[in-house]
Order: structure tokens, then sequence, then C-alpha cells
């Protein structure tokens, strides 16, 4: 009985000397939802966004940013501010930065009219020595 035990014993500190520990990290980013799609991965473009908001007084504060990888040597932002009228989306006025680095970003304003819906269209390029790379993002809509 006492072999049977002590053999019973050795094998389970055999498999458990086996086993190695497994560990997980994980890291998240919250997207509203309806940013919550797959994307793949991209080149140079390390993150980008864009973002819309309009104050009591009717002045859109338009703002977009771009970090690319360090290969990156020049960033384009061209963000077009929209306006919903009659059921399409008409550009109201285009601003564009560019920046001879891994970095850029654009902060602009404009007055605009009440009663309508506004949303930012952005679309960014970021170029390395040998090749470039284009996004296009759309802000949320926001009623003025």
């Amino acid at each position: 009985m006492k072999s049977k035990l002590l053999i019973g014993g050795l094998g389970i500190c055999l498999l458990l000397s086996t086993l190695s520990p497994v560990t997980a990290n994980a890291s998240m980013v919250l997207l509203p939802p309806s940013e919550s799609i797959i994307r793949p991965m991209l080149t140079y473009i390390a993150k980008a966004n864009c973002n819309l908001t309009i104050d009591s007084n009717g002045t859109a504060h338009i703002e977009s940013s771009v970090i690319g990888y360090s290969s990156v040597t020049q960033i384009n932002i061209s963000a077009s501010l929209q306006q919903y009228k009659n059921g399409y989306w008409y550009s109201l006025q285009t601003f564009n930065v560019t920046d001879y680095s891994d970095y850029a970003s654009l902060y602009e304003t404009k007055a605009v009219s009440k009663g309508y819906k506004y949303r930012v269209s952005v679309t960014v390029t970021a170029q390395s020595k040998s090749s470039s790379e284009t996004v296009s993002l759309k802000s949320g809509e926001t009623t003025y």
C-alpha cells in the first residue's frame, strides 16, 4: 500500500514538474460602437484620430492628429468640414497641414450655421523614404 502511494506521489510530482506556467497580457482600446471594427495593422501610421465639436456660439472646432512609426519622414493631414443639407454632405472648407516628422496635428475653427448636421472627413498620409500609406477617417456627426 505504501509503495502504491509512493509511486502515485512520484507520478504527480513528475507531472507537475513538466507543466510550465502560462500567462497572458492584453491591452484593450475602447472604441465607440461605430469604430469597433477589425482593421489591418498599418505599416507607417501608429495612430490617427479626428474630432469635431461645436460650441454654443456656433464655432466648429476641428482637430486631428497622427502619430507615425519612427521610419516616417512626413505626414500630411487634410480635414474637410462637411455640412449635411438636402440629403447630401457638402464640404464647407478644407484645412491642410504638412509636418516633416513622425507626428502632425491640425486644429482649426470655422463658424457654422444653426439647424444642420456637421462632421469632419480626414485623409492622412504618412510617408517614409521609400513608400507611403493613406488612411481616411470621419468624425461623429454633430448637430447645431
